[in-house]
């Protein structure tokens, strides 16, 4: 299954992280994601996020006080981008799966990243084939917005995210 819109939120029954998701043919599933799970994926995901372009640090003969600015522009420029993807986000309706919806726990996730800049997601659960989900980097931030609105409604651990998602 190639998703095509999901819905991501925290849900306190199962205390997990619930992403329904539909495909292009409308076929709709939930995934269930652990805490554990969740927790592995977030640092895979920020760490290797491409900061927007910062200015050039002009060159200084102390070294690092160089590298603290450059450092200091770089987390700029995320705070800044990760802002920008949130207020341009336009929210689909919400996905909404039936009672027939086929659901499955996330037992692995295989992640891709593409030259361009996209990553991709591939979510494993026994009993169902693979759902695949694809995202630009705008849409990355947009989908991390909701995954750590999910973790601070759970009440789990804030030290694994950056502080260019924090900061917001």
């Amino acid at each position: 299954m190639r998703i095509k819109t999901v819905t991501t939120s925290y849900n306190p029954d199962e205390d997990r992280l619930c992403m329904a998701a539909v495909d292009e043919a409308g076929q709709q599933r939930v995934l269930w994601v652990t805490r554990r799970m969740a927790e592995r994926l977030v640092p895979a995901l920020t760490q290797g996020m491409p900061a927007p372009a910062a200015e050039e640090v002009p060159a200084t003969s102390d070294a690092q006080a160089q590298a603290q600015t450059q450092a200091a522009q770089t987390q700029a420029a995320q705070v800044y981008a990760q802002l920008e993807a949130r207020l341009a986000h336009k929210a689909p309706p919400p996905v909404e799966p039936g009672p027939q919806a086929p659901q499955g726990l996330v037992y692995e996730i295989t992640l891709k990243a593409s030259d361009n800049g996209a990553r991709g997601m591939e979510f494993h659960c026994r009993g169902l084939d693979s759902s695949e989900l694809i995202l630009n980097p705008r849409e990355l931030r947009q989908w991390l917005h909701q995954v750590h609105v999910g973790f601070r409604a759970a009440q789990w651990r804030e030290d694994i995210w950056p502080a260019w998602i924090t900061a917001g």
